[in-house]
């Protein structure tokens, strides 16, 4: 199992972070579970619970605890473990019932309306294992460990009287190192999965023009693995996600360019602060210049007309979007 990492108590910056995902494209509904180790404060975890559901509805939690188990992150709320194969999520608590146009203007999560959510869900990762930096792609600027996995997921949720299934796509990313965001402008960030493949890609801006070079990795379903060498994308333009539909340019190694069509199913906007505090929503009072971030379900059209789904991040400062 991929387990917690050791803490490096003396490195400045350094912590640790497990995001978490799935998406029911047939209901319309689906998680997003983000959880990490507090900056100087090592052993405290906070955990943002997101649920997705229909008419653009979400709802949303952010609970805290100390955690000495090293099998994954356990909150009052949340309970979110690595398995043989995969991963699981449990979750009986409380949520604030909001929407993406409300957390674009302010942080929620502990506010009215109040209900009562329940979910578990287990996942199998059927997609090969991808580890960043291991030599199958560009490395990142920072960080000492970074895995990531695709696969499919089945489980229940309920969410005051609206029961739904967890049956869909699933996503896991585990990484730890230095998060130092002063040279981090923007980026994107997605896993897709396909009937046949799965990509892993993203590009990181250092200012409003410069980028660094963007790339990830094409696997096919029996594991044969190609470099992704350009990935290319809008970048977020207000705090909804949008544009809402756009083209990802790409281009694989030995196969050449491709562009597939995005259309974004859903949208939660967040928060990184310059202390690397992640927050539910956008904190327009918050010091400094912060990331606002779109974490996004995603429908996905390959130039042949297959269709498949994933999980988008793209982020922008604050100063470069305006205030809804």
């Amino acid at each position: 199992m991929d387990i917690n990492v050791k803490p490096s108590y003396d490195v400045p910056m350094w912590s640790e972070t497990r995001f978490i995902a799935a998406y029911n494209p047939q209901q319309g509904v689906g998680l997003f579970l983000h959880a990490g180790r507090l900056r100087n404060h090592l052993d405290w975890w906070w955990a943002q619970t997101v649920i997705y559901l229909p008419d653009g509805r979400i709802a949303v939690d952010r609970s805290w605890a100390r955690n000495p188990d090293d099998t994954g992150v356990k909150t009052a709320n949340l309970d979110l473990r690595p398995e043989p194969g995969g991963w699981s999520a449990r979750f009986d608590g409380i949520i604030e019932l909001t929407d993406t146009q409300a957390l674009g203007r302010a942080p929620r999560g502990s506010a009215a309306p109040s209900l009562p959510a329940q979910f578990e869900l287990v996942a199998e990762g059927t997609r090969p294992w991808w580890d960043m930096l291991a030599g199958a792609a560009t490395p990142q600027s920072f960080g000492d460990m970074h895995v990531e996995q695709a696969g499919h997921c089945h489980g229940a949720l309920r969410v005051g009287g609206e029961t739904y299934r967890l049956d869909g796509v699933s996503y896991y990313d585990h990484s730890s190192g230095v998060r130092d965001w002063t040279g981090f402008h923007s980026h994107h960030f997605l896993i897709i999965v396909m009937p046949d493949y799965t990509m892993h890609a993203g590009q990181v801006y250092t200012s409003p023009t410069e980028e660094r070079r963007g790339g990830g990795v094409w696997f096919s379903s029996e594991g044969e693995m190609l470099r992704i060498t350009r990935s290319e994308m809008p970048r977020q333009i207000d705090v909804f996600g949008a544009p809402q539909q756009f083209d990802w340019h790409m281009k694989l190694a030995g196969k050449g360019e491709m562009t597939f069509r995005i259309e974004v199913l859903h949208s939660f906007p967040a928060t990184i602060t310059f202390d690397n505090d992640n927050i539910n929503g956008c904190d327009w009072d918050a010091a400094g210049d912060p990331m606002f971030l779109t974490e996004c379900p995603v429908r996905v059209t390959a130039p042949d007309g297959t269709v498949g789904y994933g999980h988008i991040e793209r982020s922008n400062r604050r100063n470069c979007l305006v205030k809804p």
